[in-house]
């Protein structure tokens, strides 16, 4: 499938060059340093950069450098490296608030009822590197095992916060927390875009991948439709074998049980408030202590683990 760019006027155009030029995607290659460019073209603010999973496939984000002298893994990578490996082109951090917003896009798999739209979101804040590596697992999932997402379509976003990946640090380049930004009128052009992104798709399902390096094991939010809750507890079972259930009663300041907490902050990514019906939304945490492959892993079987109890759940419903 050939990689395309959607603007806020609807209009797309497939000309590689155009693609190549001013999005500055090379097709799944991804060139040394030496060979990068070092500044980054402006894009417009309602940019944004759609690759298919059959230009995913490439790319493996956990597999790190090595040391040449005796093939051990070499120093540890700065937090963003999955990014930057995969997205060829990268700019440095100070150009990096005018880069588009980057987005994968895996096609509708046909199934038994309607189709329904899911949105990942990962790398929301710059220092938690595991939501955007996992995307980059589900895209090559999606691209390797398309009967598994039987009645999906599937966006991956693994790159929410480009300018706290490319710095390693929580918040964007200006300091903010862009999670405390949404829905009530936030300059920030991250958040704008997604904004854009969240009320052109009106997702059924949005998943929110986060670390939390205060906590013992997974945990996660639920809101919005009734049923999040129930997605969400055979998620966190299903990664037990990987990470431990935090089951404290209290949460990052919240009332927990069993790990799941029905209240959150204020501005966080979310559908816009002005949806019906609501969609289902879960953010998955992951302990930030914890080695990174198995904070991937662990978000990667959670997202699978919420896509097949929904299919589950609605093939009941259909039967009752």
């Amino acid at each position: 499938m050939r990689a395309v760019v959607r603007r806020s006027d609807g209009g797309f155009s497939k000309c590689r060059r155009h693609i190549r030029e001013k999005c500055r995607l090379r097709r799944g290659v991804v060139k040394p340093p030496s060979e990068r460019r070092t500044t980054a073209r402006p894009v417009a603010a309602s940019t944004c950069i759609i690759r298919s999973t059959s230009q995913a496939e490439r790319i493996h984000p956990l597999s790190n450098p090595t040391n040449n002298n005796n093939n051990e893994p070499a120093s540890s990578p700065p937090p963003a490296w999955q990014a930057t490996q995969w997205r060829a082109g990268d700019a440095p951090p100070s150009s990096w608030p005018d880069a588009a917003l980057f987005k994968i896009h895996c096609p509708p798999v046909a199934g038994a009822g309607d189709i329904l739209k899911v949105g990942v979101f990962g790398g929301i804040h710059g220092d938690e590197p595991s939501g955007t590596a996992a995307c980059y697992e589900l895209a090559k999932w999606a691209h390797e095992s398309p009967p598994s997402l039987s009645g999906f379509e599937l966006h991956l976003y693994p790159e929410c916060n480009p300018s706290g990946l490319a710095a390693g640090t929580r918040h964007c380049h200006s300091g903010l927390d862009l999670n405390r930004e949404f829905w009530c009128g936030s300059q920030q052009v991250e958040v704008q875009r997604l904004e854009e992104e969240l009320r052109a798709e009106r997702y059924d399902v949005i998943i929110a991948l986060h670390e939390d390096d205060t906590s013992p094991g997974v945990y996660g939010f639920v809101r919005g439709a009734l049923l999040s809750a129930h997605l969400l507890e055979p998620a966190l079972a299903a990664v037990a074998s990987l990470l431990p259930r935090n089951e404290e009663p209290v949460i990052d300041g919240f009332p927990a049980s069993r790990g799941i907490i029905r209240e959150g902050y204020a501005g966080i990514l979310s559908a816009p408030p002005e949806q019906r019906p609501q969609a289902l939304e879960i953010v998955f945490e992951t302990p930030g202590h914890a080695p990174l492959d198995l904070r991937v892993k662990a978000a990667v079987i959670a997202v699978q683990t919420i896509l097949v109890e929904y299919r589950e759940l609605l093939a009941f419903g259909a039967n009752i």
